[in-house]
């Protein structure tokens, strides 16, 4: 955690990463724009945007989101963007069973770049498509058992389910009021 610079309201930075085309994009601008392209361009290098949430009434936060490019040829560049990172959240799309089994390099990468402890937050995008469905709920959470992730959601920026909700769970999770704060 650090300080934003003019205000001093806590400060955090958190990284989605994954494959490419899995809907971190989509869920980046949901969730601080609240809306929703169809068509988005990919990515290229690291893209970041800011949202100040207000915890309670006494309490407000600063979270940078910094979203990445999920191609090979830009893995070198987003493992400059782990330090002082708070959370990394790990997406891959339902509909692509290869973007799950390719999120234990991602993992790795994670843990090799960043603080040791670290949240981990595994997300499954695009749960609109359940018609295309190759990633069952269940899978997810034994990802998450087998890994030691923290959190597990799965989310549709298309419809705003569990956006919100993802980062929320975070910063309850870790207000002011729980010991761990800030660790």
């Amino acid at each position: 955690m650090m300080n934003s610079s003019a205000d001093k309201t806590p400060l955090f930075k958190f990284i989605i990463i994954g494959e490419s085309g899995v809907g971190k994009s989509c869920l980046l601008l949901r969730y601080t724009k609240d809306e929703f392209l169809s068509e988005y361009n990919v990515t290229i290098g690291v893209e970041f945007s800011s949202k100040t949430v207000e915890v309670d009434q006494n309490t407000k936060i600063k979270l940078q989101i910094w979203d990445t490019a999920g191609q090979e040829s830009f893995r070198s560049i987003v493992r400059s963007f782990y330090r002082n990172v708070t959370a990394v959240f790990l997406v891959y799309n339902i509909t692509k069973r290869d973007t799950l089994e390719k999120l234990d390099g991602w993992l790795k990468e994670a843990k090799e770049n960043a603080s040791p402890n670290i949240v981990t937050v595994l997300v499954g995008a695009q749960n609109d498509l359940e018609d295309q469905r190759q990633v069952s709920y269940d899978e997810g959470k034994s990802f998450i058992d087998e890994k030691g992730i923290n959190l597990f959601f799965e989310t549709s920026a298309k419809n705003n389910e569990n956006v919100e909700r993802v980062l929320s769970e975070f910063y309850y999770m870790h207000s002011p009021k729980q010991p761990n704060w800030c660790s």
